[in-house]
């Protein structure tokens, strides 16, 4: 596979929101700290964060294994792996990187398999599907953004969208084998899309009965045995399948529901128009969302393979039947987000070549409102990147507790910064523990994550700094000292807390009365500093994370001052 610039434009794009958001939040934690656990402390357990928080449910070790195993080498060949930070960003890059490369592998597959027609003269109609697909790949925001991010989703997403390549080139058996170990492996809901996707090949006649419960049974029986070993040795437990577990809790005993429900038709009205970059409003709906119907009209693997209808059927299948779960997330459902993005993009070449019939000036205005609505989604792109970049207050905070500790410490004794449950749920983990290790090159920190009251009572008076989401104003009553000791703030940390009105009102006045302003700074000076200071104008940030150091009136450390 050959990459071309439109496939290192995703890399870039995957990168650009990697590096401006490098933090991880809650629903990542389990396999960021694994993998740091899995390169700091190899295969010792017992030094695993996950032993002393295990989480509600288990999860699997084997994506975190597929990331640091590469790492661990990456960084040996590099001799370093002191900057734990940079170390972080490394792991979610690799990630991001296994996406990146499924996705281009399923524009390659849709590349070749939608100019394979009946007909010469359509095999050329249909070419530029893979372009109108990539572009619309390319703008959206969830997808690009998330890549990296190591929600277990995305450590299944490169197997599901390998297996919608897959069925593209009519590898079924393949396809179905994928779909039977990632469920398994990583995400129980995808045995749903397994279902569907071969349900959807039995009534087109593509696989047999037996072919099915063949290639399901052999790859869940790997993927079975594969889990069992991994996870048991890990979670010190026998016969541990971690999304069994998960399966009962989450679904049989519907305790998913605890984390909140939406209707029936979220998925659809909310969720889907959402990853596809589509405001969730009739307006949006009709715009792009509007186009997926369109995309069944022609299929351009031609009526011989009619493979984007099987992988379009399933995909509304996959989504009508856990839409039946009450708790839903838009992460869910991502696995079959390219289907309905390539969906779009055929629904525009349907259109277009409708259009062309009665004249090219209708196709081209039809096309250019495309294009258009194309910038709008990656504009507002850029919004929500910017506006998520402020998304982890705990992670930034913590590494800014990093700057108010003396490298000339000289006490035997370690400072303790105690975190709270929200620092340690917005960005705070292991990777930006910098001195938890004791060594002669920097000071020892010890970091609390005392999470139950009494022993916090019990503790308090150890805490040299406090990293916390209490305000200046509850501080004290929070966090009571004796008497000769107060609470000191010594740094404060924004987060993003909604648009602000006035302020995109004024870029969108400033960008109509002076474009060619902007076109010179964005194409001509690349000045991003311009760019940064409108956006933080359309932002309105609160504060949201606090440092904290306890003082004296004489404090022992002199150097800490």
């Amino acid at each position: 596979m050959q990459l071309s610039w439109p496939d290192l434009l995703l890399f870039t794009i995957v990168a650009v929101y990697l590096i401006s958001a490098p933090y991880t939040k809650v629903e990542e934690s389990f396999n960021i700290q694994a993998i740091h656990d899995l390169i700091y402390h190899n295969f010792d357990v017992s030094k695993f964060d996950h032993i002393e928080f295990p989480g509600v449910v288990p999860r699997t070790f084997i994506g975190a294994l597929y990331v640091s195993m590469p790492l661990k080498a990456l960084l040996k060949y590099l001799k370093g792996d002191d900057d734990k930070l940079m170390v972080q960003i490394l792991a979610r890059g690799l990630l991001g990187m296994f996406n990146a490369v499924a996705l281009i592998y399923l524009k390659e597959t849709i590349s070749w398999t939608c100019t394979k027609v009946d007909k010469k003269s359509e095999a050329e109609r249909y070419s530029s599907v893979t372009k109108w697909f990539w572009a619309l790949q390319l703008v959206q925001f969830h997808i690009p953004f998330y890549i990296s991010r190591t929600l277990p989703n995305f450590f299944a997403f490169p197997f599901t969208t390998l297996a919608i390549a897959y069925t593209l080139e009519a590898n079924y058996n393949g396809a179905i084998g994928i779909l039977a170990f990632t469920a398994i492996v990583f995400r129980s809901e995808i045995a749903v899309l397994l279902a569907t996707l071969s349900f959807s090949l039995l009534i087109f006649r593509k696989v047999s009965l037996f072919d099915v419960i063949k290639s399901a049974t052999i790859a869940g029986l790997i993927g079975t045995l594969l889990s069992l070993v991994v996870d048991s040795y890990f979670w010190q437990t026998p016969l541990m399948i971690p999304e069994l577990k998960g399966f009962i809790f989450n679904v049989i005993e519907g305790k998913s529901a605890d984390w909140g429900t939406e209707p029936l038709s979220a998925y659809f009205l909310i969720h889907l128009p959402k990853l596809l970059g589509t405001v969730a409003r009739p307006s949006g709906y009709f715009i792009l969302y509007g186009l997926v119907p369109f995309g069944f009209f022609k299929d351009p693997t031609g009526s011989k393979f009619n493979h984007l209808r099987i992988l379009g059927l399933a995909s509304l299948l996959f989504v009508a039947i856990y839409s039946l779960q009450p708790h839903k997330e838009w992460r869910f459902i991502v696995y079959v987000a390219p289907v309905f993005t390539l969906l779009a993009a055929n629904g525009v070449v349907f259109i277009s070549n409708q259009l062309a019939k009665a004249g090219d000036v209708l196709k081209i205005s039809f096309q250019m409102a495309v294009i258009t609505l194309i910038g709008v989604i990656a504009g507002l792109s850029v919004v929500k990147g910017l506006a998520s970049s402020f998304n982890y207050p705990g992670g930034q905070a913590l590494t800014q507790f990093h700057n108010h500790v003396p490298f000339d410490l000289k006490a035997e004794d370690p400072l303790v910064v105690h975190l709270d449950v929200p620092v340690c749920m917005t960005g705070a983990n292991k990777f930006g523990q910098l001195f938890e290790i004791r060594s002669p090159n920097y000071p020892w920190v010890i970091y609390d994550k005392t999470e139950d009251v009494d022993e916090l009572e019990e503790i308090m008076d150890s805490f040299d700094f406090l990293v916390s989401a209490t305000a200046p104003a509850d501080i004290t009553q929070e966090y009571p000292l004796p008497e000769d000791y107060k609470w000191k703030l010594v740094d404060t940390v924004k987060s993003f807390n909604s648009i602000n009105t006035k302020g995109l009102k004024n870029l969108i006045v400033a960008a109509k009365e002076d474009p060619q302003l902007f076109y010179n700074k964005a194409v001509v000076e690349g000045d991003n500093e311009f760019f940064i200071n409108w956006g933080l104008q359309v932002l309105d940030l609160r504060n949201a994370t606090y440092v904290y150091k306890r003082v004296e009136q004489v404090y022992p450390w002199k150097g800490i001052e």
